[in-house]
């Protein structure tokens, strides 16, 4: 059996992805419906696009939580370059477990977006 080089080279040191934070393009105009952005994967989604320049709904279970998410994603883009327009982040209260809260999310949304508005991702992390 033989293996090339390049084959043990990658399989060692992969490529890096082809999107990344750092090239990705301007989201601004752009809405993302982000759950569970106050941690994990959903944070690090939401920070990005709203670095980027997007309209980032967060829909959790916690104000709390989301709301002190929302202020350390700020922080650390003032703390990158204060005069760069960034995107915007709302806190939407949604339990998945609650289809009642589900649904009031839904039309919380709509209402925040107008009759006009529109959804670019949804994010269902």
């Amino acid at each position: 059996m033989s293996v090339s080089f390049g084959t043990i080279w990658t399989q060692h040191f992969p490529p890096a992805g082809p999107l990344t934070e750092a090239n990705l393009p301007s989201q601004a105009g752009r809405v993302f419906v982000v759950t569970g952005g106050s941690n994990g994967l959903g944070y690090e989604l939401s920070r990005q696009l709203y670095g980027a320049g997007g309209k980032v709904y967060i829909l959790t279970r916690s104000r709390e939580r989301t709301e002190s998410a929302i202020s350390k994603i700020k922080e650390h883009y003032e703390a990158e370059d204060a005069g760069k327009q960034r995107g915007s982040l709302e806190f939407i209260h949604m339990d998945l477990m609650d289809f009642d809260t589900v649904e009031t999310a839904a039309q919380d949304f709509l209402n925040r977006e107008g009759p006009n508005g529109r959804l670019d991702i949804l994010s269902v992390i």
